[in-house]
């Protein structure tokens, strides 16, 4: 009767084994199904963007959109500095934004610093003229955040973003010093 129990558990075990077996065969065939059509879809998808850029018509391009485009900035700019009529003056140059501006305390100068590296310093008396006549001083690597003439208006003093700060004396000497 022991013989017979053994070989009926033996049997189960065999049972139990042979099922599992089954089903990692099936688990593994599911996943090889699941893959190839996973392939297959990408292989669909990769077809169809191809053919897409086959049949993609040519585009026409405007020639006159770039004068046209510059015309209407040309006129919005100038609508701009007719807005309100306090506005003096319209000073053009930066390619950037302005990032700080001074005004010289006798009169001479105005300043304007840009984030393209920049500081325009303008003579007073020729700005209303087409062509005002002004210093250019690039900045290398940053830009100014702030500017203040000396009360003499000989000296210009600005900070740029790294945390120095720079002084030009008579707009010739350039003395450079780093904030802590």
């Amino acid at each position: 009767m022991e013989l017979a129990w053994v070989l009926a558990l033996l049997l189960v075990l065999a049972g139990a084994g042979y099922m599992y077996m089954q089903r990692q065969e099936e688990a593994k065939r599911q996943a090889l199904k699941l893959q190839k059509e996973k392939e297959e879809l990408a292989r669909q998808q990769f077809h169809a963007l191809n053919s897409k850029k086959t049949k993609a018509k040519a585009k026409k391009v405007d020639v006159t959109a770039e004068p046209k485009k510059k015309k209407k900035q040309a006129a919005a700019s100038q609508d701009a500095a007719n807005e309100h009529e306090s506005i003096l003056h319209v000073l053009k140059g930066h390619k950037y934004g302005i990032t700080a501006a001074a005004y010289s305390p006798n009169g001479r100068f105005l300043a304007t610093a840009s984030s393209d590296r920049s500081v325009r310093l303008y003579f007073r008396d020729t700005i209303k003229d087409k062509n005002p006549k002004l210093h250019l001083i690039n900045i290398e690597y940053d830009h100014a955040t702030a500017m203040c003439f000396s009360s003499d208006g000989r000296s210009l003093v600005r900070t740029i973003a790294a945390g120095r700060f720079q002084t030009w004396l008579g707009l010739l000497t350039l003395v450079s010093c780093r904030c802590r």
